[in-house]
């Protein structure tokens, strides 16, 4: 499938695209913090990676 988007913009688009630190990664940390649970971000425990492991 040929893309629509020149290379420009396809680079703007992806520059876009936030895949860390986003708001609700930051409330999330914030509020299990508050709770005093330990977490880390982006663990490898997991085969599918999730956004936070115990």
């Amino acid at each position: 499938m040929a893309d629509v988007h020149d290379k420009a913009t396809r680079s703007k688009n992806m520059r876009a695209i936030a895949t860390r630190d986003t708001a609700i990664e930051k409330r999330l940390a914030s509020l299990l913090t508050g709770q005093g649970l330990a977490f880390s971000r982006s663990g490898r425990q997991s085969a599918r990676t999730p956004g936070f492991c115990r």
